[in-house]
């Protein structure tokens, strides 16, 4: 018989809905009025079983033969999964915990508590137990670590360059650079302190004055480097599928005030760079990537590095390639290149005459050594990222209620993060619901990102103007959730935490409309 063409029993004084179809024999079955039973509870009334007025029965609990629900007196409840044995009784006035077992022949006169094992006339509980969706995974799953060299590998050299006094900005740092370069396929190589102050010599280099155009969507050093070289941050909506930057808002956003756009490659997914150059191009407007989390991404066969008029990379633990601390700065223009790089030694050209007020943003010899033993590793970190990916989306993407950002298919990512958006209507919890669950099982996630730029205290004055105007960097904000990845992770640990997650689906879903 096909689901679509069953119909509810009737059963004495009551109906059971459609979705309360698992009834073992019904004619058996003595149901009072104003009972209420959840979905997915199953009861077999082989052998009878008689429920009395006004009992409310949770979601997926279980009623087995020649059980009475006693409830001339007083309202009985059965929270959901409750499990009630054969030929056991249940008292006015009792409520039988969540997750609970009530074993056969019992008489329970006492409530249970959630998660317990009662059994006995009158019923003892004897046992207290973990449901399957609040079990830990063991130690806590952290959201990402950072994938180190053997220090043994370049004891040696660390030894060398430190025993020479020369401990910043020298041999290795140049040695870096070149390597990166023959890597990226670009002109220009320039190693920083970090990616925030890269993005901030970039744009004090290109002499900007006025509007940047950036997302909300990001993290917060996109629009620290605006706000701190003076210029006004102009948010607009991202992508409903990417979550990158959305190209047709740009052009909307474009204004007599415009001097630049600033794109984000997210979570290393490459932003439209053939459309936003197309765009800059049109408007004569600069362009700039904040590739934080894309070294290693391509467009085609193009490496990211080699768009716009510079592109800023993060180096920072959470990164694929690590110096520790440090950010990459890669441009194909010259002049733009010889500004950085007396712009990270506070705008000096070599005598002391500052050109313009640069920083002390220069990368020390060892986070160099570091970068370039991590560089030797990268390709194969970026294959095993993609195939912890595709392990998670094969084992999610079958869940209502989430979705995955969309990669398109001639780009190569690095999955600086594995994110999911949930919906929680059709999931069963919302984002900040699932990620409690998940810490109460020892996995750590993160909301990246949450709040979004113009609804953060450092970007009070803008939040009243686009108030109601960013309504998807919003809605995306307060959905998404980043799970643990990292490039040495155990392919059990993806697997766990998946099975985690379809666990807590299957208990909570409907929980409140439900129970």
């Amino acid at each position: 018989m096909r689901f679509d063409d069953w119909q509810p029993p009737q059963i004495e004084h009551g109906t059971l809905t459609k979705w309360n179809w698992m009834v073992y024999h019904p004619e058996n079955l003595k149901l009072g009025k104003k009972v209420d039973i959840g979905a997915f509870t199953f009861i077999n009334a082989k052998f009878g079983v008689e429920i009395e007025d006004e009992v409310q029965i949770g979601s997926h609990c279980s009623i087995y033969s020649v059980s009475t629900i006693d409830d001339k007196q007083a309202p009985v409840t059965l929270k959901k999964n409750a499990r009630i044995g054969t030929h056991s009784t249940i008292m006015p006035g009792i409520t039988v915990g969540e997750n609970s077992v009530v074993g056969a022949h019992s008489f329970v006169n006492k409530d249970i508590p959630p998660n317990s094992v009662a059994c006995g006339t009158p019923a003892k509980v004897i046992k207290k137990m973990e449901c399957d969706c609040q079990k830990k995974v063991g130690k806590m799953i952290l959201i990402t670590k950072p994938t180190l060299p053997d220090f043994s590998s370049f004891e040696e050299e660390f030894k060398r360059f430190f025993s020479s006094g020369m401990i910043t900005n020298h041999n290795l740092v140049k040695e870096f650079e070149r390597k990166l370069q023959d890597y990226l396929g670009v002109k220009h190589v320039l190693a920083v302190s970090s990616c925030t102050s890269g993005l901030m010599l970039v744009m004090k280099a290109l002499n900007l004055q006025g509007e940047v155009i950036v997302p909300s969507f990001t993290f917060s050093a996109s629009g620290h480097a605006v706000m701190w070289n003076g210029l006004t941050p102009r948010f607009v909506e991202i992508d409903s599928e990417t979550y990158n930057i959305n190209s047709q808002e740009i052009k909307e956003a474009i204004n007599e005030k415009t001097c630049a756009i600033l794109a984000v490659h997210l979570f290393g997914c490459p932003a439209e760079v053939e459309k936003l150059e197309e765009i800059a191009r049109e408007h004569n407007l600069k362009l700039i990537f904040d590739a934080a989390h894309a070294m290693g991404s391509k467009v085609g066969e193009r490496f990211v590095g080699n768009f716009g008029n510079a592109e800023v990379f993060s180096c920072s633990p959470t990164k694929l390639m690590v110096t520790g601390e440090g950010g990459i700065v890669t441009t194909n223009d010259d002049e733009l290149a010889r500004k950085i790089r007396i712009g990270r030694c506070y705008g000096d050209p070599g005598n002391y005459d500052c050109e313009f007020c640069g920083l002390s943003a220069r990368m020390s010899e060892f986070n160099a050594l570091l970068g370039i033993k991590s560089l030797a590793r990268l390709e194969e970190n970026i294959a095993c990222r993609n195939e912890l990916a595709n392990l998670y989306k094969e084992n999610l993407i079958c869940l209502p209620g989430i979705r995955l950002q969309r990669i398109d298919p001639n780009l190569k990512t690095t999955y600086k993060d594995f994110s999911i958006l949930i919906d929680p209507e059709i999931f069963g919890l919302n984002r900040d619901q699932l990620e409690e669950k998940l810490v109460e099982k020892g996995v750590q996630t993160k909301k990246y990102f949450y709040p979004p730029l113009h609804e953060q205290k450092a970007y009070a004055q803008f939040k009243e103007p686009y108030a109601g105007k960013l309504v998807l960097t919003e809605r995306i904000s307060r959905n998404i959730l980043s799970l643990p990845l990292y490039s040495h992770m155990p392919k059990e640990e993806v697997l766990n935490i998946c099975q985690l997650i379809k666990n807590i689906h299957e208990r909570f879903k409907n929980n409140e409309n439900r129970t």
